[in-house]
């Protein structure tokens, strides 16, 4: 028994078992993990991960599906600044696995994860890199950039494997290109990490001047066969944590607004409280009983920017009257807005 690490595993499982006849198979989760993390920063053992899974479909239109739902989850929390590094594993591995290179293909990985161009030096001095390969890997390192990349990559590109995960790569990133979600990716062909999990196309989001991790995710068709039959799958997580860290600055600040009615009835107040709150701002009722001033004085104390007054004018006529306090009340687009809510019910 363990405390779960990640989700994917489990809607495998799920798929290859319970769900093994539906396919294509979409799936969704919001749940919570347990990593080990050193005592550092604040940093969780717990945490929240939400994300999706397609489940029986190979073509690269499955991979631009399941990064055009990503980046919809992305723009639902308002984020903007984010970029998506994308990669294909099969690229690095062409290049690597040759009967040679084999028993050193962890070390490989090691060193391009660290972009360490002095360990490939290590690898040609004990006589595991040629000459040639030495200049190659040096090259392929640094393959990233926007789509230009991609032509950069067909010139060094001399064996069958990594010549189908750049064409693999091209199509999915053509979709995307349907999708209208291509301006936002980087290519990092070079990218080594989840090297023995994913089997294709990956991806990761970024706000690049937070150097923060938003989410990742990519294809896995080995992973479904380990419960049951084999089966193409791709798919994504987003930490929550993460996301909402940043989603507190990126959505606009509510604002509130009392209402204070002296008429007897108080059916202008209930529609007008209704009508402020499904446009998006706070509206509250002052229910007691006091002298006008005192709700002043109340909504200054709660940070209260705008004060709705609704008295008597005339025969059958109200007045509705806007007092503005408190800082930020001076929003010219709120204004407006909270007075043309209010010019609906002065008529």
């Amino acid at each position: 028994m363990i405390l779960r690490p990640d989700v994917t595993p489990q809607i495998a499982r799920i798929a290859g078992t319970a769900l093994r006849d539906i396919r294509p198979l979409r799936l969704s989760y919001c749940l919570n993990v347990f990593r080990y993390e050193k005592v550092h920063g604040g940093r969780q053992r717990e945490s929240f991960q939400l994300g999706a899974e397609l489940i029986g479909i190979k073509e690269p239109e499955g991979d631009a599906e399941i990064i055009s739902l990503f980046t919809d989850v992305l723009r639902t929390a308002h984020l903007k600044d984010y970029r998506i590094s994308m990669g294909q594993r099969d690229f690095l591995r062409g290049f690597w696995e040759q009967e040679r290179l084999i028993p050193h293909i962890g070390t490989l990985k090691s060193i391009f994860v660290r972009k360490d161009t002095s360990g490939l030096y290590g690898l040609h001095k004990a006589g595991i890199l040629t000459e040639q390969e030495l200049r190659l890997y040096k090259e392929i390192m640094y393959l990233y950039g926007d789509e230009n990349i991609l032509g950069k990559a067909e010139s060094l590109v001399s064996n069958p494997v990594s010549e189908a995960a750049l064409k693999n790569l091209q199509e999915v990133y053509g979709f995307m290109k349907t999708h209208g979600i291509h301006k936002k990716v980087i290519f990092d062909l070079s990218e080594a990490r989840g090297f023995d999990y994913h089997t294709g196309v990956f991806f990761e989001a970024f706000i690049p001047e937070k150097g923060l991790l938003i989410g990742c995710g990519g294809r896995y068709d080995s992973l479904v066969s380990s419960f049951g039959n084999e089966s193409p799958a791709t798919g994504f997580s987003i930490d929550l944590g993460s996301i909402l860290s940043v989603f507190k600055k990126a959505v606009p600040e509510r604002s509130s607004i009392l209402i204070v009615d002296l008429t007897a009835s108080k059916t202008l107040a209930l529609r007008l409280a209704k009508e402020l709150r499904e446009k998006g701002f706070d509206a509250v009722r002052d229910i007691i009983k006091r002298p006008f001033e005192s709700s002043l004085e109340y909504a200054k104390l709660n940070e209260i920017k705008y004060v709705i007054k609704i008295e008597r004018a005339g025969k059958g006529e109200k007045l509705l009257s806007l007092i503005c306090q408190g800082k930020g009340s001076e929003d010219s687009d709120q204004l407006d807005e909270v007075r043309t809510i209010m010019s609906k019910f002065s008529k």
